[in-house]
C-alpha cells in the first residue's frame, strides 16, 4: 500500500504545473521537453511562485493562487521522505488532446523519467509519465491534467 501511494505522490510531481528559472522566460526557443524537466525540479523544490506564473492563464482562472498552493503543500507533506535524484526528458512528439476549457488543442507531449528513493521505505526507483505542454505565444505553458482540472474546479485537491 505505501508503495502504491508513493507512486502517486511521485507522479503528482511529474505533473503538478509549470517550471521555474527565468531562462525560461527569457528563451522563447527553449523546447518542451526542457520547460517540462523545470517544471517537475520546480514543483520537486516547492518553488509556487515560479509554477503558478508559468500555468496556463485559463486555468490559474479556476482557483486562486492560495488555495493551489496549499494543495501544493500538503501534497509536499505527504511526500516527505522522497529524494529526487533526476528527471530527465526520454522522449519528446507532437500530439492533440482534450482539455478541460481548451478543448482540442496541439501540444508536446514529453515522456519524463524520474529517478527517486525513500531511503526509510528502502526504495530505489524510477517512473515513467507522459505529460503535455502548450506554446502560448513565444512561451510555453503548463496544463493540468482532466482530473487535477476537476479537482480544482471543485474546490478540492487533487488526488
Amino acid at each position: 500500500m505505501k508503495k502504491i501511494i508513493l507512486g502517486a505522490i511521485v507522479a503528482a510531481y511529474l505533473v503538478a504545473a509549470v517550471p521555474v528559472s527565468a531562462q525560461s522566460e527569457v528563451n522563447s526557443s527553449q523546447s518542451a521537453s526542457a520547460f517540462l524537466v523545470e517544471l517537475s525540479w520546480g514543483n520537486v523544490r516547492a518553488q509556487y511562485g515560479k509554477v503558478w506564473s508559468k500555468l496556463h492563464p485559463r486555468y490559474q482562472r479556476v482557483t486562486t493562487r492560495a488555495f493551489w498552493e496549499a494543495c501544493q503543500r500538503k501534497k509536499d507533506k505527504a511526500a516527505a521522505g522522497i529524494d529526487v535524484h533526476a528527471i530527465r526528458a526520454i522522449d519528446e512528439y507532437p500530439d492533440t488532446v482534450t482539455l478541460p476549457v481548451l478543448g482540442s488543442v496541439k501540444v508536446r507531449a514529453v515522456t519524463l523519467e524520474m529517478r527517486y528513493s525513500h531511503p526509510l521505505l528502502g526504495i530505489n526507483k524510477k517512473m515513467v509519465d507522459t505529460v503535455y505542454a502548450l506554446k502560448w505565444g513565444s512561451t510555453w505553458k503548463g496544463l493540468w491534467e482532466p482530473e487535477t482540472y476537476t479537482a480544482y474546479a471543485k474546490w478540492r485537491c487533487p488526488a
